[in-house]
C-alpha cells in the first residue's frame, strides 16, 4: 500500500551558519538560528533537540524549535 504524506516543514540551510525552519503551507520562514561561524555542513534531529556541525569544526545542540 502506498501512503502520500504531505511535507509541510522544511530545514534549510545557508552559507552564514544559518538554519532556516520553512512552513511549506504559508511559504514563510517561521525562525531562523545563527548556529556557527561557517557553511552548516549536517542535521541530525533526535526527539526535541537538534545537532547541527560546520566548516567552523563545531557541533551544536539546539532544544528542538517550533517550526509552524
Amino acid at each position: 500500500h502506498w501512503r502520500v504524506t504531505l511535507l509541510t516543514a522544511l530545514v534549510f540551510v545557508r552559507a552564514g551558519g544559518e538554519i532556516r525552519f520553512w512552513n511549506l503551507k504559508k511559504r514563510t520562514c517561521t525562525k531562523t538560528i545563527t548556529a556557527h561561524d561557517r557553511w552548516v555542513r549536517g542535521l541530525y534531529w533526535e526527539k526535541d533537540r537538534l545537532f547541527s556541525c560546520s566548516n567552523d569544526k563545531t557541533v551544536k545542540g539546539e532544544t528542538r524549535p517550533t517550526l509552524l
